[in-house]
């Protein structure tokens, strides 16, 4: 299924899909009947689709007047090694590849170490927020149709308090094995939510574990030193409102 580059979905979030053509109908049908639900999400770039995809699951379907209203959940990247001409395996509508899932690998000691220290700072950034009243905008998610998180009360901005709630949340609704790697891997993507596009890209093509944690660890690391300058500016200009 072809996505814009500019829609990607790091693995654990989600968007609200309406299907209406015949392909895409199709394309459902195969998903739901032969793939329990999977589909390769395809990244569209100017130069053509990327080699870089993502695998996605129909979390939730809803057939409508016309179509049929899907919510589809990013899984994990993967690498797109040839995409297979039309009618070389069947008759199907819909473009079909060959695709390799990089293993999910790391030392679980030192995954474990790095996911403690990620929430931990995490938890910092909340905790000088809340109580210094410093409005912070870390998980800026993708605009999209409220219908794609059911129970959000705000999707567009995903008031999720937490990166661990968040991690937690995605192994779930994605009915994946609940192992400590996948937890940590979806906290490492998740962490760069609101970054830039060209970010979210170098982590997605970062196989090692333990390297996009440590990257998850950098990033979160100069947010909370911002957030703690916020802090101690605000302070300083208190300091003088109260002295004038």
């Amino acid at each position: 299924m072809p996505f814009s580059i500019n829609e990607l979905l790091l693995p654990g979030q989600t968007r609200y899909c309406h299907l209406y053509e015949a392909r895409f109908l199709s394309l459902l049908e195969y998903s739901l009947a032969e793939c329990d639900g999977q589909v390769v999400m395809g990244l569209e770039a100017n130069e053509g689709l990327l080699s870089l995809g993502i695998l996605g699951k129909i979390t939730d379907l809803k057939k409508l007047d016309v179509g049929a209203g899907i919510n589809l959940t990013s899984l994990q990247p993967l690498k797109l090694s040839q995409i297979l001409p039309f009618g070389s395996l069947d008759d199907s509508p819909f473009l079909k590849a060959n695709c390799t899932l990089p293993p999910l690998t790391g030392s679980l000691t030192r995954c474990s170490e790095l996911y403690d220290n990620l929430i931990s700072i995490d938890q910092s950034i909340n905790r000088i927020s809340e109580d210094e009243g410093i409005p912070i905008n870390k998980y800026k998610e993708m605009k999209v149709d409220p219908r794609a998180i059911p129970g959000y009360a705000n999707v567009g901005e995903a008031k999720v308090s937490d990166l661990r709630s968040r991690s937690e949340r995605a192994n779930d609704i994605l009915g994946l094995e609940s192992t400590k790697l996948s937890l940590y891997s979806f906290a490492s993507y998740l962490t760069f939510s609101s970054f830039p596009l060209v970010d979210k890209i170098k982590v997605l093509s970062n196989e090692n574990l333990e390297g996009r944690l440590m990257d998850g660890c950098r990033v979160l690391g100069e947010r909370e030193r911002e957030v703690r300058a916020k802090m101690m500016l605000k302070g300083v200009v208190e300091e003088w409102e109260d002295k004038n």
